[in-house]
């Protein structure tokens, strides 16, 4: 698998959460749901993003690389 598809992968990961959670923001919205979405699902959608990041700059590398080594 290609650090580009994992990447992809990620970011589908990221849609799939948000989309879900917004839909169980809908029913659950109490002090617990607000406290979670702030030490849960928040730092997890900010390393989801910041792993991207990195992942497309080891693309950018690994590609690099590739094409030194032909």
């Amino acid at each position: 698998m290609s650090v580009e598809s994992s990447a992809g992968k990620l970011k589908q990961v990221e849609k799939d959460l948000s989309r879900l959670w917004s839909e169980t923001r809908l029913f659950w919205r109490d002090e617990n749901s607000r406290r979670f979405e702030r030490e849960v699902i928040e730092p997890l959608l900010v390393k989801l993003r910041a792993t991207q990041t990195a992942m497309g700059r080891i693309a950018v590398v690994l590609r690099s690389v590739r094409r030194d080594c032909q």
